[in-house]
């Protein structure tokens, strides 16, 4: 009998915490291991194009504000009735609509959607969620340029994946061959937005300190110390928006990471996968090397003979 294995953990805790968690601003402060590694990455912090899509990404053809609220409460009013059809209905019409376009708020709909059916009052007697979510989130990862790595993040590990099987069928290769291209482009995106020379998790060295105001004291009417200051504060601003966006990019990979290494260890230490396929896949991907030997190694780990 198939085993199906699904990555609602995590998306569980996301949204019973607080689905919006996503869109929340980071800390007020952040600090950083050194203020040279802050200081060298300068010329990224100041260019307009820099977008880590840690946040929102604008998209006028996103679900409306309001019609997402409205959706939202439908979508868990339906839950709290077990109401299994209804929800399905909700999720049809969410992607017959903004599929096409993205946006957060079309990805945050869907993972509500998606939610729901990992709740036995929603799941037990219909065996479809499990297809039903791959599909609701393969069809939205095809717009993971709208809207957050966060929520990309939670679409892919809604992906599963047949576990005690010896092998798989062309049907269930096709589609995990899919899946797994999902994992390594969020896997890839998050090491080439990542900066590791900051650690944004050590406050052990210096506080990321706000300008002095000059309005604090006489030289508020000096033209060229209140040109001084806004000068500071743009600057502030965009290391602060950069340590928050590193700090999120580390939680956000030290869940993709493991999970990621799991789900491809998984699926390629069965024929018709090999090795040689997932080796090719991480260069075509760009993985880093420490990863990819992880992602290796857990695959050979998984293979008595390792290099099938």
């Amino acid at each position: 009998m198939k085993e199906f294995v699904f990555k609602f953990g995590i998306a569980s805790v996301l949204i019973v915490g607080g689905f919006l968690a996503v869109c929340v601003v980071a800390f007020p402060r952040f600090f950083a291991s050194s203020e040279a590694a802050i200081n060298n990455r300068q010329n990224a912090l100041v260019s307009p194009t820099q977008n880590t899509r840690l946040r929102s990404v604008d998209n006028a053809t996103d679900v409306p504000e309001a019609e997402y609220q409205s959706r939202r409460a439908r979508i868990r009013q339906l839950f709290d009735e077990s109401n299994f059809e209804g929800i399905v209905k909700e999720g049809d019409e969410i992607q017959a609509v903004w599929a096409t376009t993205g946006g957060e708020r079309y990805a945050k709909l869907i993972l509500e959607v998606i939610y729901t059916f990992g709740y036995s009052r929603i799941a037990d007697g219909h065996p479809e969620v499990r297809s039903l979510s791959e599909k609701y989130a393969t069809v939205a990862l095809e717009r993971a340029d709208t809207y957050s790595l966060e929520s990309e993040r939670y679409l892919v590990m809604s992906l599963g994946y047949y576990a005690n099987l010896p092998s798989f069928n062309e049907a269930e290769a096709l589609k995990l061959r899919n899946s797994s291209k999902l994992w390594l482009r969020l896997l890839a995106r998050l090491e080439r937005e990542r900066d590791t020379s900051a650690d944004p998790y050590l406050a052990l060295q210096k506080q990321l300190s706000a300008p002095e105001n000059p309005y604090w004291n006489d030289e508020g009417s000096n033209p060229v110390a209140k040109s001084k200051y806004e000068a500071e504060m743009t600057e502030y601003n965009a290391k602060r928006k950069w340590l928050s966006d590193q700090y999120r990019l580390r939680n956000v990979a030290e869940v993709a990471e493991p999970w990621g290494t799991k789900f491809l260890a998984n699926v390629y230490s069965r024929p018709p996968f090999s090795r040689d396929e997932l080796s090719g896949l991480l260069s075509e991907y760009q993985i880093a090397e420490s990863l990819r030997r992880s992602i290796l190694k857990a695959r050979n780990d998984l293979v008595p003979n390792s290099r099938r």
